[in-house]
């Protein structure tokens, strides 16, 4: 990972996993070496000013491109939002600077392109039925603001919230989260989508804030691009198959 301007230079890159930061080993500046593919996951940054004083800012137990994209958005966000609030000379003073606020950076963004008008697209999004055909076993969908938003998704995972914006076949938004969830309980995030005809079917382009960290963000990133991959298949009035995540519980 590295910044961007001139009051910090790249010096580290670090990976890791929680057993291997226990025994005190990791990978530095990418002398990377064999290890187990189950093992390979974490990603840790660090900072160097020009000093050379180097502190840590940001990691997440996980690798792949969502994390490292997390790992990016929080970063040019971080480095913005201190060089707005201090002059570089007391960035150096900041002995914890990864407690910064970071939410604005924990954002999901996605556009799909569905082969469908908008009202197909929208009923997909808000009849019960329907969504069995591409996510969950279970649905109680109330498409009205304050209506009941709750989706068994896997099977093992229900999704719980609330509408807080049903604009018919053009905008819907939900709050949303996990029953049994201590990370992501029911409600605490917001769902936002929105479905732009184009001449050839809809743009679906949703985003998904409110979640609590890069783990989740990656998490859910995945999620909304199996689903939505699968809602696209229904669209075109293909069967998108067995869902491979039913039984999921994380």
């Amino acid at each position: 990972m590295s910044s961007h301007g001139s009051d910090y230079n790249f010096d580290y890159h670090v990976s890791f996993t929680p057993e291997e930061l226990a025994a005190g080993k990791a990978c530095y500046n990418y002398e990377v070496r064999s290890i187990g593919a189950s093992d390979e996951q974490g990603i840790s940054v660090f900072y160097a000013d020009e000093r050379g004083k180097v502190f840590h800012t940001h990691s997440c137990h996980g690798r792949g491109i969502d994390m490292v994209n997390g790992a990016y958005q929080f970063l040019d966000l971080q480095y913005d939002r201190l060089r707005r609030s201090r002059p570089s000379s007391q960035l150096l003073q900041l002995s914890q600077p990864w407690r910064i606020p970071m939410q604005e950076a924990l954002v999901v963004r996605r556009e799909t392109h569905i082969p469908a008008p908008p009202a197909a697209v929208f009923a997909l999004l808000t009849d019960p039925e329907k969504i069995l055909g591409w996510m969950g076993t279970e649905a109680q969908v109330e498409p009205q603001p304050g209506g009941l938003y709750l989706v068994n998704v896997t099977g093992a995972r229900a999704a719980r919230g609330s509408f807080r914006e049903v604009v018919p076949v053009h905008r819907l938004a939900y709050s949303f989260g996990w029953d049994g969830s201590e990370e992501v309980p029911p409600g605490s995030s917001l769902i936002e989508i929105d479905l732009l005809e184009q001449p050839d079917g809809t743009l679906l382009r949703l985003t998904h804030t409110g979640l609590p960290n890069a783990n989740q963000c990656a998490g859910h990133a995945e999620g909304w691009a199996h689903y939505l991959g699968r809602l696209a298949e229904v669209a075109a009035g293909r069967n998108p198959g067995p869902d491979p995540f039913r039984g999921r519980t994380g």
